[in-house]
């Protein structure tokens, strides 16, 4: 699997053409420019998964709260993690180590953000349990606004969240065992050395 930062126009409508199929969101595409977009490709250049890293407000989760609601901190000191996806035939194995240590590397980069903007849907508890592990601030937790590119207009009700952005970064290992359960299912399949599961990660850590 091979990583890149997206910022031509026309991998960028690719991103948002995969998003639109995968999150079920049709992303405006000015929303994806001037910001952090990560993509990932099999061995044929095909985009396989990826995730927006939005630094620049205004930012969607915030303007779907239908009513008001305090931050804790500046609107600048955020950044808003969305667009997040990766194809089910890799969400196995290496294939998803490799793109959870990206992303926690991706966070880690965001240094001069603070926090770190999500929302899921309220009755996803696993999703409740997993971000559990970063201690997050309830900002809201309630029906939201239906904004341009909902492909579903039907009235959902999401948990709106801020965590600070050094306990995400550590998220994908202080919640190892749901995120790595499927790798240790696939290491009992092949042999992995340690020096080439640390030679990846390595490899994986680099631009």
């Amino acid at each position: 699997m091979k990583k890149m930062i997206i910022k031509e126009h026309s991998l960028l409508l690719e991103f948002k053409h995969k998003v639109k199929e995968y999150v079920e969101v049709d992303f405006p595409i000015e929303y994806f420019q001037d910001n952090f977009i990560r993509g990932f490709f099999d061995e044929n250049n095909n985009l396989i998964g990826g995730y927006a890293l939005i630094v620049n407000a205004p930012f969607r989760v915030l303007r779907s709260i239908p009513t008001e609601y305090q931050l804790p901190c500046k609107e600048s000191e955020i950044f808003e993690v969305t667009a997040l996806w990766l194809d089910p035939e890799y969400s196995n194995g290496s294939a998803s180590v490799q793109f959870w240590l990206q992303f926690a590397i991706d966070t880690y980069k965001q240094k001069n953000k603070k926090y770190y903007l999500f929302s899921y849907p309220k009755e996803k508890t696993k999703l409740k349990s997993l971000y559990a592990h970063a201690n997050p601030i309830d900002i809201y937790s309630g029906p939201v606004k239906i904004l341009e590119g909902n492909l579903n207009e039907e009235q959902i009700e999401e948990t709106i969240n801020l965590a600070l952005r050094k306990k995400m970064v550590l998220l994908p290992f202080t919640a190892a065992k749901a995120l790595f359960k499927k790798f240790k299912n696939d290491n009992k399949r092949q042999k992995i050395s340690i020096n080439s599961i640390l030679r990846n990660i390595y490899e994986y850590g680099r631009d």
